[in-house]
């Protein structure tokens, strides 16, 4: 035991005065390799033989296997990952062992991020729960078919599946539906797994939203829900791609005052001794201005989307909300 390489090693002190080495977890080689998450590192791991068949990544060689890390999560539910982001949350209630990534972990945070906001300003307490993220191979098989195009992520610890619990939040459900969880997901998630390296998947779901990094761009619908505004599902699918391609190229997304705002929109430049830039209005949400405060008139909107066709800065397209 002494001499193996592969074992992490604790120690603890006996009244008998002799130290007694304990492998609390296997490592994946001779030397730690540890993975950076925004406010900690997890190292990477093997799982005991006996349990290789739940978490192997058969088809991938070794290279892709150091992309897709795996963590032993055992004790460590409560261990902060990003700020609302805990270990625990993308586990699988059935393995000790899971992969998650740091983009995922990021875009969970920054989603709970908004709405702990939100409550600052409405009072409306509003969690984002997981109701699923990393699956070991066995529940993905059994769980979801192989053309679906959920297969391949759960493994590879690139996604997650959310709800919103409301059972603190006045008229509930009604006043959040599924579809303002999902644009808000692409809002905030699509720039991380784009920064990441990846694009975005969106799979929108009766009482949940998929989300998850893969190699482009996808929407589904199997729900068949969209927004007001929209005559068909096939519409909506299109207002979220497009929503997708401004939130990706950073653009300011549906403003809160869209004509003031889009006027005076400055995108990113070089740093320069000439360079000003100029704030952009943004609403109060404690307080109204009226019914119409976010339904700007019809030429309005015209106007809003020649500056996007003619890749303006800002995006919105609020009288569809």
């Amino acid at each position: 035991m002494y001499g193996d390489p592969w074992l992490h090693l604790g120690v603890i002190r006996l009244k008998s005065r002799l130290d007694l080495f304990i492998a609390v977890r296997k490592q994946a080689a001779e030397t730690e390799e540890l993975y950076d998450f925004p406010e900690t590192e997890l190292m990477r791991v093997l799982p005991p033989n006996g349990k290789i068949y739940q978490t192997e990544l058969v088809d991938f060689d070794e290279a892709t296997n150091l992309e897709y890390p795996l963590f032993d999560g055992s004790n460590q539910d409560d261990v902060i990952l990003d700020d609302y982001a805990t270990l625990g949350k993308f586990k699988s209630p059935s393995s000790r062992y899971l992969r998650v990534s740091p983009m995922v972990v990021k875009c969970y945070s920054a989603l709970q991020s908004y709405y702990v906001e939100w409550e600052n300003r409405t009072g409306h307490s509003i969690e984002v729960t997981v109701e699923r993220a990393f699956l070991t191979t066995e529940e993905r098989d059994i769980l979801i078919g192989v053309d679906d195009p959920r297969y391949l992520s759960p493994i590879l610890g690139l996604s997650m599946e959310l709800s919103l619990n409301l059972s603190l939040v006045s008229g509930g459900a009604s006043n959040y539906p599924i579809t303002s969880l999902a644009k808000l997901a692409i809002i905030k998630c699509g720039p991380i797994f784009q920064d990441g390296g990846m694009a975005m998947g969106l799979g929108i779901y009766s009482n949940m939203v998929y989300v998850d990094a893969r190699d482009a761009f996808k929407v589904w619908n199997p729900s068949g829900a969209y927004s007001s505004g929209y005559n068909s599902v096939t519409a909506y699918n299109n207002y979220i791609t497009s929503l997708y391609s401004a939130a990706t190229e950073h653009r300011m997304v549906d403003p809160d005052y869209p004509v003031q705002a889009c006027e005076k929109a400055d995108p990113p430049a070089l740093q320069s001794p000439t360079f000003s830039h100029t704030h952009a209005l943004y609403a109060d949400h404690t307080k109204s201005n009226g019914a119409n405060e976010c339904s700007p008139a019809y030429s309005e909107s015209v106007s809003i989307w020649i500056r996007i066709l003619s890749g303006s800065w800002c995006f919105s397209n609020k009288i569809h909300l």
